[in-house]
């Protein structure tokens, strides 16, 4: 979530001023969902070792595939080292 209600630019996003919800507040049915549209596209797209998806979220009108990320970022800022650590597997480890 960009701070100050800005946008979701490049410097907002490499800052570190920018606060990831991770894993994201989801109940079970929807997290399940996401988990599985998500690995669906993973193997669909022929990746191997890892991905990382995008979605975005309505309870009007449901869940919508944004895009797979083949080369998502591994800094200290990405998504992917905060997603794999909020599933309890360090970075070094991953």
């Amino acid at each position: 979530m960009p701070p100050d209600g800005r946008f979701f630019d490049y410097e907002v996003k490499y800052s570190g001023a920018t606060r990831e919800i991770c894993p994201g507040r989801f109940d079970r049915e929807t997290s399940q969902k996401l988990k599985t549209a998500a690995i669906l596209a993973h193997q669909v797209l022929g990746c191997r070792h890892y991905s990382r998806s995008d979605f975005i979220v309505t309870p009007q009108r449901g869940i919508f595939a944004l895009e797979t990320n083949t080369l998502p970022g591994l800094t200290s800022q990405s998504l992917l080292p905060k997603a794999a650590e909020a599933v309890g597997l360090s970075f070094p480890n991953f």
